[in-house]
């Protein structure tokens, strides 16, 4: 479509390109999310005593396979494998013997546990309920083990009401949540850690880092962070606009699309407006056995427990 390359073999269409172009635009929002979290690739307390580290890490929806490879050189005896529904297409140069990429959809095929971590990154428009995928991470991960997703939140912020009612990001936002929700929301973020919860997670803890859409801090280094934000939004925004907005219920033109975005750039481009976006960073632990059966006894001993009842009736 449009000169790009897109994956279908998913349980929903799958919404962006698959092709070079788009893996290096991954790559940038990689290395942005990585600085913006202070230079972490995880926040999970995973232990590094070769002893208590992981040994076996799963990274759904691995991408260009680029948080593997940095994942391997913290934890050099774990085994890390990287599944997405593309071979990890970009071509190192040298793969660490401990990295295994995987094709694999993670709706339909085996996960392989167990793990002693998994992790996600802007999944968002991947699942028709991304809950489901939460789900799965806790039944792959070994008894004590971890969960990690960082997920972008696409709604823009503002803080200082420098944002007009009518910005066009927003509204193309807006279309964006509309088009998805017929069949892989992209609002997901602020729903991980309740899901986290819901499905048995334990330690439960939830960060919340604000990235400018452009280069209006003065602080030079998020002036710097939102110069490569906004790059990297305005370059993939036909990317991941086209499929969405000629498809139902908008079926617009790719002209028509084309024209609209170069508006909503010039939008995203402009300083005097304080915008940003929030990417929330969740991360929680499967109970160990003895805190899973100290829970089931608990549950068990409050069902069988009778109700009070008045001696006096």
């Amino acid at each position: 479509m449009d000169g790009r390359i897109f994956e279908m073999n998913t349980l929903v269409a799958y919404m962006l390109p698959t092709d070079s172009k788009e893996n290096a635009r991954l790559e940038m929002q990689y290395l942005i999310v990585t600085a913006l979290m202070g230079g972490k690739v995880y926040r999970a307390p995973l232990k590094k005593d070769p002893r208590r580290a992981p040994r076996r890490i799963l990274d759904v929806g691995c991408g260009t396979g680029v948080w593997c490879l940095d994942m391997a050189e913290i934890f050099e005896n774990a085994r890390i494998i990287g599944m997405d529904i593309a071979q990890a297409s970009r071509q190192w140069e040298r793969i660490p013997e401990n990295v295994t990429f995987v094709i694999g959809n993670m709706h339909k095929d085996p996960w392989n546990g167990p793990y002693d971590f998994i992790h996600t990154r802007f999944m968002l428009g991947t699942a028709p309920d991304f809950k489901t995928v939460v789900q799965q991470a806790y039944d792959n991960l070994e008894p004590g083990g971890w969960m990690e997703s960082q997920e972008l939140w696409p709604r823009s912020g503002c803080d200082d009401h420098t944002m007009p009612a009518d910005f066009l990001l927003k509204e193309w936002e807006e279309y964006q949540n509309k088009v998805a929700m017929t069949s892989a929301p992209v609002r997901i973020a602020d729903k991980l850690r309740r899901w986290f919860r819901e499905v048995g997670f334990v330690d439960i803890h939830q960060e919340i880092y604000k990235i400018p859409i452009n280069r209006w801090p003065r602080d030079s280094r998020l002036h710097l962070l939102g110069k490569l934000w906004c790059d990297q939004l305005c370059g993939g925004m036909s990317a991941f606009t086209m499929k969405y907005f000629t498809s139902d219920p908008l079926y617009w033109s790719p002209i028509e699309v084309e024209i609209y975005l170069a508006k909503v750039r010039a939008a995203i481009r402009d300083k005097n407006v304080h915008a940003y976006h929030r990417i929330f960073v969740v991360w929680g632990r499967k109970p160990t056995r003895e805190e899973a059966a100290k829970r089931q006894a608990a549950n068990s001993g409050s069902s069988n427990q009778k109700p009070a009842t008045n001696s006096s009736l």
